[in-house]
């Protein structure tokens, strides 16, 4: 019987790291706007923390939370990245909060290859993934398969549904998108005006064609226009009222630290 061929995963590639050379005579300088990290080099930025963020050895997994890694463990990375690249101190939360995603990213990542594909705690066991040391990987098993863990999963995946929309903004920060739009001579505002939120979100929920990308969002668009409109008849300044009033006025407040479309995905419900 000839032998079953099976299919190659779908393996996530390391990022090339060839910028790392330009280093040995500089560091990489890293602009930051509101925050957010843009211009030239905050690409290389994306990508080292990439690599540093999915290595277990410098972030270990076995911790559940990201508030609960030790802050040696995040000080050693951080240490690894500014040896690399020049930015203010004062933006190292943002940098951090990338190595948060990416590390919670690349443990999801596992899940799906190595703990939903397989039934029993044998064969989690027998197939760690080489690059997660045992000990790690068996307090991650653990926690998967414990039934509050599993009610929690349930949970996160019905608020998941309720998200309608996805931004069409890609894999660029939405800060890129607005910094862009600064330099964009078609724009209606002066060059250099700063993108406001009502801008960016229109932007990247909008179809190649300009339309929306389905009614609730053109729903949402068409009652910001109209608040915009409202105040502009009434003679006063958007600029002095404040756009960011009228897309909470339509979105909702934000959440926690972060502020829609500068920094996460907006999410309509």
């Amino acid at each position: 019987m000839a032998e079953e061929q099976v299919a190659p995963r779908n393996v996530r590639r390391k990022a090339k790291l060839a910028f790392l050379g330009r280093t040995r005579v500089g560091k990489l300088s890293v602009s930051f706007q509101d925050g957010v990290a843009i211009g030239p080099n905050s690409i290389e930025l994306f990508a080292l923390v990439g690599r540093l963020g999915r290595d277990a050895n410098l972030l270990p997994f076995h911790f559940l939370k990201w508030p609960l890694v030790d802050i040696e463990h995040k000080d050693r990375v951080m240490i690894k990245i500014k040896q690399h690249f020049d930015f203010p101190d004062e933006c190292n939360k943002y940098v951090l909060k990338q190595l948060n995603a990416t590390w919670k990213d690349e443990k999801g990542d596992l899940k799906r290859e190595y703990f939903i594909s397989f039934a029993t705690r044998e064969d989690w066991i027998a197939n760690r993934p080489d690059k997660v040391p045992k000990d790690q990987w068996t307090v991650l098993v653990e926690y998967w398969k414990n039934p509050k863990t599993l009610e929690k999963v349930g949970k996160s995946i019905i608020n998941r549904k309720r998200h309608k929309i996805m931004h069409t903004g890609g894999s660029k920060s939405f800060m890129k998108h607005a910094v862009e739009m600064e330099e964009d001579l078609e724009r209606d505002e002066p060059l250099g005006t700063p993108a406001t939120r009502l801008e960016i979100f229109r932007m990247t929920h909008t179809q190649k064609d300009k339309t929306p990308i389905n009614e609730l969002c053109k729903e949402k668009m068409d009652q910001m226009k109209d608040l915009v409109d409202k105040v502009t008849e009434e003679g006063s300044s958007m600029y002095s009222t404040g756009y960011d009033d009228i897309f909470t006025q339509v979105m909702g407040p934000d959440c926690r630290d972060w502020k829609r479309c500068f920094e996460r995905a907006t999410f309509l419900r």
